[in-house]
Parts: C-alpha cells; structure tokens; sequence
C-alpha cells in the first residue's frame, strides 16, 4: 500500500466513518450504537490473497489502507472507528496523519466479522 500523493480521481469511493457510542438500554445496562462522524470521498485498497498467505494471515480478517481528505472531521478519527466500504463494515486499526503538505488521513481497516 504505496505512499504517493492521491489525486482527486483517485479517491473514488464514498465512504461513512463513525463511532461506537455506549447508550443506557433502560434497563441498568448500556448498548453500542454507530454515531456517524461524516460520509467522504476515499481511496481503498485492500490487501492481495498473496500478501495475506505470506503474512500468514489467510483465515484472519481481510485488511486494507483507506485514504481520506484531511479536515476538521477526519483529523479526530481513532482506532476502533468504523468505516462503511460498500455495505461492508470495517474497524478502524491504525490511523496516521499524513501531514498538511499531502493533505490526507490514512485509516488502516479490518473486516468487521461479527
């Protein structure tokens, strides 16, 4: 998952970003509901079958790099943060700032199995 500056036409997916937030259920315990952060443009890319078999990570959840626009909504994201990718759920596992020159927030994800 290469380091080169996106352009615009790169970040070709729309994606929803949120967060877990604990609600009281009402009755003396509490339930996780996804409180939506923002809806973006973004760059995917998931890892090949042939990087995760030399991993050694063939049964472990599919993982992948997601590059949004650095704002003031992304710049708050952290580790556990969901990110919808096309219906599919994935959970926030790394997050690096890539700085005001490139202008973008890179979201390491994992598929969401449960």
């Amino acid at each position: 998952m290469g380091q080169a500056l996106m352009r615009a036409g790169q970040m070709d997916q729309r994606v929803v970003i949120s967060r877990l937030d604990r609600v009281p259920d009402g009755l003396g315990g509490a339930t996780e509901v996804p409180v939506q952060i923002c809806t973006c443009a973004a760059h995917v890319v998931f890892e090949t079958t042939r990087e995760r078999r030399e991993a050694g990570r063939i049964t472990d959840p599919l993982r992948g790099e997601v590059r949004v626009r650095r704002s003031a909504s992304t710049l708050g994201l952290a580790v556990n943060d969901r990110v919808v990718i096309a219906g599919a759920s994935y959970r926030v596992i790394s997050v690096t700032d890539r700085g005001r020159a490139i202008a973008e927030v890179s979201l390491g994800v994992e598929r969401v199995t449960t």
